[in-house]
């Protein structure tokens, strides 16, 4: 079974699903960009079909060269040039629309994440403070000589360490 299509170029994806069964070709061409043309489109192309068959997908469609091989009247090419002309950039910016979209995700998500690595090091630096406080006031325990100070010492690394021990999970690093 054969199924020619143009215009079409996702159609060719079934080739994916049936490798063996199907194949992509598409009739080769020579095309010259004609000098006195304004834009690089389709119009200011002379294209010479040569008649084979060669393997894969056309980068680009003639469509309305077919057409005027055909002799459909030119005010209906030109018409339908220019339509094809807005919908080609509809779709770009649709696809840019998008593609800004996940620009703004990506850099928003990444946002979201240094934020969080800086408050866990900020958390990090709390907890990390809190502890060697707590160091410190062992310490002083041993290195005090009046027993009054050393007490108070000794409680007050008490209190730090209970400070510690009943943080939240989230306040210090595991």
């Amino acid at each position: 079974m054969v199924l020619f299509v143009t215009h079409y170029p996702k159609i060719a994806e079934i080739i994916t699903k049936f490798p063996v069964s199907v194949g992509a070709y598409h009739v080769s061409y020579l095309a010259s960009h004609r000098t006195e043309g304004s834009v690089d489109s389709e119009s200011d192309h002379d294209v010479t079909y040569l008649y084979k068959l060669v393997p894969g997908v056309s980068d680009k469609s003639f469509g309305f060269k077919v057409a005027e091989l055909a002799q459909l009247p030119s005010s209906c090419i030109s018409r339908a040039s220019t339509m094809a002309t807005k919908l080609e950039m509809v779709v770009n910016n649709r696809t840019g629309s998008k593609h800004r979209k996940l620009q703004l995700l990506e850099s928003t998500s990444l946002y979201q994440k240094e934020e969080k690595e800086k408050k866990l090091e900020m958390e990090s630096r709390e907890w990390l403070g809190r502890y060697k406080q707590f160091m410190m006031e062992l310490e002083a325990v041993l290195s005090v000589e009046d027993q009054v100070k050393s007490f108070q010492h000794l409680k007050e690394a008490r209190d730090i360490a209970q400070k510690l021990l009943s943080s939240n999970e989230n306040d210090y690093p595991k």
